[in-house]
């Protein structure tokens, strides 16, 4: 007779025991986890099957990361494309952009990181002739060419975790606080993140496997300003720019990393 039960991990929640108790005999299942939203009852935990736990390395601490709103994790994105009709030229830059998962970056200087491209000729406009109005989040360009079409290459700082944001809204989840991710290379951050994962530890003694989730760095996934998706990209780590880390490029190579990159 051939093994009956093992090498399935059952997912499960709170209010779902007798279900899970179900399930895991039907599916032969060896291992109960929980999910990003859920959590496991403690008699969940007792049942006869190994326990894989989510842990969250870089969201999901709020009470910690509003304090330091600066380490918060960054992307690189671009505003949509500008047409000049004379000699100067504002672009609303955030414009198309869900404001609940992306803010400009004005701790850093805009002017060494940000970048306004003549997309007609493919030439970077010189950052003496553009400003930035924070209030209104604009950038004016003076000296442009008529008919030629421009952009703004810009620092946001994610305040929404977007692994997190897919699900929320996918799913509904109401009120649910927004994961605010951090970086991991924010001073604040690597401490918090050394000093947590032992606290957690000594608190999930029934845990068999942490099931380590959103790790360090991020895929790109970016909402628009109606919720919904506007570029994804599950392969790439688009979404997981760190400033101390384009200082630490630019220091070991001897040149900097441009948005465009």
């Amino acid at each position: 007779m051939g093994k009956t039960k093992g090498r399935l991990t059952l997912p499960s929640e709170s209010n779902f025991l007798e279900q899970t108790k179900e399930l895991l005999e039907r599916w032969g299942a060896d291992a109960i986890r929980d999910s990003d939203g859920t959590k496991l009852d403690e008699a969940t935990k007792q049942l006869d099957a190994k326990i894989y736990t989510t842990y969250f390395v870089a969201r999901n601490h709020n009470d910690f990361i509003k304090d330091y709103m600066e380490e918060c994790q960054q992307i690189f994105v671009m505003s949509k494309f500008w047409l000049a009709t004379e000699e100067t030229l504002t672009i609303p830059f955030m414009e198309g952009y869900f404001e609940d998962q992306v803010q400009p970056d004005y701790v850093h200087d805009p002017k060494k990181y940000w970048e306004v491209i003549d997309r007609t000729t493919g030439e970077v406009v010189p950052v003496e002739r553009w400003s930035i109005n924070q209030e209104n989040n604009t950038v004016t360009i003076e000296g442009t060419h008529p008919f030629h079409e421009y952009t703004v290459s810009f620092l946001v700082y994610a305040i929404w975790d977007p692994t997190q944001m897919y699900n929320h809204i996918t799913n509904n989840w109401g009120d649910v606080p927004h994961d605010i991710p951090f970086d991991v290379r924010g001073p604040h951050s690597n401490q918090f993140m050394h000093d947590y994962l032992k606290q957690w530890l000594k608190e999930n003694p029934d845990t068999d496997v942490v099931r380590f989730t959103t790790f360090f760095y991020h895929f790109t996934l970016i909402f628009n300003n109606l919720g919904k998706e506007k570029f994804v990209d599950w392969f790439g780590y688009g979404a997981s720019v760190s400033v101390a880390a384009l200082e630490a490029f630019a220091k070991e190579k001897g040149y900097r990393l441009r948005a465009e990159d």
